[in-house]
């Protein structure tokens, strides 16, 4: 015969119980939970993060997209008799050539595009339109352009021949006001809410009238 003992986790412990006790089960509960709490807190603040991370990643490419669009519009300005380029240090509106979605005739004609920095809405705008088919700017639509903008200064400079500092180079101006020319180049100055920074975009206008052998010395970069 075989006497040897056989060993199961049935065997009855001291005082005849089987299996755990209450007070084992309540401590493995409560480690079980402080356990869970814990990877539910790790999940829920690496959620957050990631989330923040892809509100800034994009608003940072919102504003990288939107700022193209203002640049191309400078691009495309252009001077046309009595439609003259207007600067102001939040606000500014030029001749441009595009084409209008809703504009009577199709194709790439003849606009205005204007744009301002609403403070109070900590908001850039911008409004485009034909010259054809008439009309002002109360009868377009504003688009926000660009939003969280806290601060935003557009500065202006003149062909050499047009205005020069005290060391001969061309000064930048916060106002333009010729009727007779537009600004050789457009100096945009932000500073954003979401993500916080402040960035500084430069667009130098081609113009096929500049001779381009003239050196030309841009002050106060």
């Amino acid at each position: 015969m075989n006497d040897e003992r056989k060993t199961t986790n049935d065997e009855p412990r001291a005082g005849g119980q089987i299996g755990f006790t209450l007070l084992e089960l309540l401590v493995a509960l409560s480690i079980l939970a402080l356990v869970t709490a814990a990877i539910a807190a790790s999940f829920a603040a690496g959620v957050r993060v990631w989330s923040a991370a892809m509100e800034v990643s994009g608003a940072e490419e919102a504003t990288r997209a939107e700022l193209a669009v203002l640049r191309r519009d400078l691009m495309n300005a252009r001077r046309f008799g009595p439609l003259t380029f207007e600067g102001g240090p939040r606000a500014m509106a030029f001749p441009i050539v595009q084409t209008f979605p809703d504009a009577l005739v199709p194709g790439e004609q003849l606009g205005l595009a204007r744009y301002w920095h609403d403070p109070r809405e900590q908001a850039l705008f911008r409004q485009t339109r034909p010259i054809r088919g008439g009309g002002d700017w109360s009868d377009v639509a504003a688009e926000r352009w660009i939003a969280g903008v806290e601060h935003i200064a557009f500065e202006y400079l003149p062909f050499p021949d047009d205005g020069r500092a005290a060391d001969g180079a061309a000064a930048w101006q916060d106002e333009w006001t010729q009727t007779t020319n537009r600004p050789l180049g457009v100096r945009i100055r932000l500073r954003l809410r979401t993500p916080p920074d402040e960035r500084t975009e430069t667009v130098i206008l081609p113009d096929r009238e500049w001779a381009p052998e003239k050196k030309i010395v841009i002050g106060n970069q």
